[in-house]
Parts: C-alpha cells; sequence; structure tokens
C-alpha cells in the first residue's frame, strides 16, 4: 500500500486561531462557555471541554461571563444580546467570516438587498444573515438560481467553504439575470487549494479517505468532490470507523481532510494504515 496525503488538508488559518485562542483562555481561566461548537469536529470540541469549554445554545444561558463567538461567527443581535447581558466577549469567528459581516452590513446600509450563496442552515451562513436583518435571499444550487427574480441592485456573497466551481456556475446565472449585482467570491483561498488538491490526489489514488466531523460543511464537500472522481470515497471522523479489510493488498490510498480536523486526528489514522502493512 502506498499513503499519499493531500498537499492541502486539516486545520485552516481560521480554525487554528478560534482554537489557538480558546486554549490560551482556558489556560488562563480555567473555564469559559462557547455559543455553539467551536468548529464542527466533536473530538476537538470534547478534548477541549475536558479543559473547561462549556458549550451553550442560547445567549440566555450565559450571564457576566467569558463567552466565546465560535468560529462560525454569529449575527449582529447575538454579540448585543450577550453585552446587555454584562458577559466578556472572545470573538472567535473566523477572519474571512468577519470580512463577510463588514460586507454585507455595509451594503445593506445602502440599502442592497443581499443574496447568500450556500447551505441555509449552516451557522456560518445564518450569521452572515445577522448582518442584514435576516433578509438575505440564501440560494445553494444552479435551479435555486435559475427561479430567482432580480429587481434591484443586489451583493452578492458566499459561504467561505461552498465548492468553487458550483460558485461559478450560480454566478453565471446570476449575473446574466441582472447588471445590477455586484458579487464579492468570499469563498476562502484555503477552501479553494483544499479542494483542488482533493481533486488532483482523488485522480491519481485507487482509494481515498476524507477525513472530518459528519457535522462539518466544508468536509462533507470534499467528500462529494473526491466521490465524484473516485469510486471507493470513505468519509470518517475517527479512525474507528475505517473498513481496514477494504484496503488491503497493492492500492494506492489517497487521504484529505476537512478544514476543521485536527492534525492528531490524521495522524491516528496514518499511524494505523503503516501498523497494519
Amino acid at each position: 500500500m502506498k499513503i499519499m496525503i493531500a498537499e492541502h488538508a486539516g486545520f485552516c488559518y481560521g480554525v487554528k486561531k478560534a482554537i489557538d485562542e480558546t486554549e490560551k483562555l482556558l489556560k488562563s481561566s480555567g473555564h469559559a462557555k462557547v455559543l455553539g461548537a467551536l468548529i464542527h469536529n466533536p473530538l476537538e470540541v470534547e478534548r477541549l471541554k475536558k479543559m473547561g469549554l462549556e458549550v451553550i445554545n442560547k445567549t440566555s444561558e450565559a450571564s457576566r461571563e467569558q463567552v466565546i463567538i465560535r468560529s462560525h461567527g454569529a449575527g449582529k443581535n447575538t454579540f448585543e444580546a450577550l453585552e446587555k447581558n454584562s458577559n466578556e466577549i472572545k470573538n472567535c469567528t473566523c477572519p474571512y467570516v468577519s470580512k463577510i459581516h463588514r460586507i454585507v452590513n455595509d451594503y445593506y446600509g445602502q440599502k442592497y438587498g443581499i443574496i447568500i450563496i450556500g447551505d441555509s442552515k449552516h451557522p456560518e451562513v445564518i450569521g452572515i444573515n445577522g448582518w442584514c436583518g435576516d433578509t438575505a435571499t440564501i440560494i445553494n444550487s444552479e435551479e435555486e438560481a435559475n427561479q430567482l427574480e432580480i429587481s434591484k441592485p443586489m451583493c452578492i456573497v458566499g459561504q467561505t467553504t461552498f465548492n468553487t466551481i458550483l460558485w461559478d456556475k450560480i454566478i453565471n446565472i446570476l449575473r446574466s439575470k441582472s447588471n445590477q449585482v455586484v458579487v464579492h467570491n468570499t469563498i476562502c483561498d484555503a477552501t479553494t487549494k483544499r479542494q483542488q488538491a482533493a481533486r488532483e490526489l482523488a485522480s491519481q489514488v485507487d482509494k481515498m479517505i476524507v477525513i472530518g466531523g459528519k457535522n462539518s460543511s466544508n468536509s462533507k464537500k470534499l467528500y462529494e468532490i473526491c466521490r465524484e472522481i473516485c469510486t471507493f470515497t470513505y468519509f470518517v471522523e475517527s479512525s474507528d470507523e475505517l473498513p481496514y479489510d477494504e484496503f488491503a493488498g497493492d492500492i494506492k490510498l489517497g487521504i484529505t481532510a476537512g478544514a476543521s480536523t485536527p492534525d492528531w486526528v490524521i495522524q491516528e489514522i496514518i499511524n494505523k494504515f503503516m501498523k497494519a502493512r
């Protein structure tokens, strides 16, 4: 077996920054609350819980405490509610997501309509929508883009982890509908590089493994991308989920990982394969 690792895999800048800042806070204070899962990786969140991190789901669950805004960010009203309850806010929003917040807030103030290309149920998209009074039109496919009517100036942004190829297709449709659209490609550079590296590796191997949290949007997209190219693609959260008996023989095995997958999880899987050889 030959094991090949994607050139770009694992923690992105925004996730690593959130983890580092949270660890620093926990080491100094021993306890802090985070509004929602800090990142979409249950194994890493569990590790941080053991250090004193408590996950809450509502702003009302914190009063006069240290509260972390997770890497996905949050809406303007969330910050205001936490401040109203006299909480000390530690903002761990990914800088690329914070940039989208500023863009949306600015154009919304100029009376533009907002279009977000992404998953309407994802916390990042929910947070972005919270910077334009929850008025954004959210689309996720070419079909939805074709059905959309544009009758006023619109500002278009995207979820940072959106599929880059699908983004281009949707933008072409929206631009053909109106010359009143301002497009901001807010897919982060790390996402672009990770998706491209996954495509390249999947085309070179017999079997592919994508490591990431089952609730991780960018990990799911990596799986979808790899699955289109390599039929035998597996999506796992930990080493315990792998069917090792299906990897026997002289094969080329590719491995990539989502932006919220820590190095220790990736290495654990690699080590198990090395021992099995």
